[in-house]
């Protein structure tokens, strides 16, 4: 039987020019996963273990400041915090991120395809308890907007984002703008949304140890997670949407986990596939216990056509009664789909986007409405 969950409270802190020039906020998120045992075609598959979602700790941490000689390899080196907007090519050849990047809100980071970007720990960065440590792995903070593109002819040029000296690196979404990132391939490196709106466009993950989407608008389209820990949309850290759509999950630990049911205009699932997975293909951990949840959730291919398997790599209520929420899916998909995932053409990835385009604005709107303060009726005294 799963494991109950124990969601976290994602406490809130708003950023202010003053803050962000003393300190930079940072969390730090830990997926504790347990894999499921491979099933053979002939074995009676049970439901996965449960994932243990730790919490995302807010501290407040200096960022570290990079002035030592040439570091050889790279003919660039960035710490600390970017004073304009900067554009990264290929001709920039690796470009180093020692510790700690912030990309200030009214900055914007822009990468070119081919342009690489190695995410490295500062080793002489005093760490801050319960918040990133630099000193064992490099971040990237957006509170401003990242561009970057990868969708050309050569595919294998696209952006990259890789962690470097570490088993993970760290890319935090922590502002209000909007961010784009087309053709990239990001790998080794765990993403942490809390805020804003990422649109993610025929992107590659490999190795990423989760996306946590706290808070924000993410839009993924014709995406790979390759070997990845699991895209958590758990925590009750602010209103949240999600499109996830033609995107394909294979040997990953989790696939999506759902907490609070932002409701069927701000929440989007469908032909997305997952094949070889290690863990469920989607998961129920609602962050009220004590209320009954019910997704709503479009055809997928789920790695199988066997209704016991496809029912076994859906963990909800239905296979443990304490969760009392429920992933109300559509029949499942009857073959594999073969147009999923960031492998297809660049001009499929725009084809779908573009399909997409009526159905996200009608989603934005939504999602800025939830982000509304709530109106209380003032009653006039008689």
């Amino acid at each position: 039987m799963p494991m109950a969950h124990a969601l976290p409270e994602v406490p809130r802190t708003p950023f202010t020019a003053e803050a962000l020039r003393k300190l930079i906020l940072a969390a730090a998120i830990g997926v504790l996963l347990f894999p499921a045992p491979a099933y053979a075609e002939d074995e009676n598959p049970q439901p996965a273990p449960a994932a243990t979602l730790v919490p995302l700790p807010v501290e407040e941490v200096a960022p570290s400041t990079y002035d030592g000689p040439a570091i050889e390899g790279y003919k660039s080196v960035l710490s600390g915090k970017l004073l304009r907007d900067v554009v990264l090519g290929p001709d920039d050849g690796p470009v180093l991120v020692r510790g700690v990047l912030v990309v200030p809100p009214e900055c914007t980071l822009g990468l070119k395809p081919g342009a690489v970007l190695h995410l490295a720990p500062d080793r002489a960065a005093k760490p801050e308890p319960g918040g990133h440590d630099p000193s064992k792995s490099g971040a990237l903070w957006v509170l401003g907007r990242l561009l970057a593109d990868g969708l050309t002819g050569e595919r294998e040029r696209g952006a990259r984002i890789l962690a470097k000296d570490a088993d993970s690196a760290a890319l935090y979404f922590y502002g209000e703008k909007e961010s784009e990132i087309r053709g990239a391939t990001i790998e080794k490196t765990g993403i942490v949304q809390r805020g804003g709106e990422v649109r993610w466009l025929g992107v590659t993950f490999k190795d990423a140890p989760h996306y946590a989407l706290v808070s924000g608008a993410a839009l993924l389209v014709q995406d790979t997670f390759a070997g990845c820990g699991g895209l958590f949309a758990t925590y009750d850290g602010g209103p949240w949407s999600l499109v996830l759509t033609r995107c394909r999950f294979e040997r990953g630990a989790e696939g999506l986990v759902l907490g609070a049911n932002p409701g069927a205009e701000r929440l989007l699932v469908e032909r997305n596939a997952f094949e070889s997975m290690r863990g469920p293909c989607l998961r129920a951990a609602p962050v009220d216990a004590k209320r009954r949840v019910e997704w709503l959730v479009g055809e997928n291919w789920y790695g199988s056509a066997q209704p016991e398997r496809v029912d076994a790599s859906i963990v909800d209520g239905r296979s443990d009664a304490a969760l009392r929420a429920r992933i109300n899916t559509r029949p499942p998909a009857e073959d594999a789909y073969a147009d999923c995932g960031a492998e297809v053409s660049p001009a499929e990835v725009a084809q779908a986007w573009k399909a997409l385009a009526p159905a996200w604005e009608r989603l934005r709107k939504a999602h800025a409405k939830a982000k509304e303060p709530v109106k209380t009726a003032v009653v006039p005294a008689k």
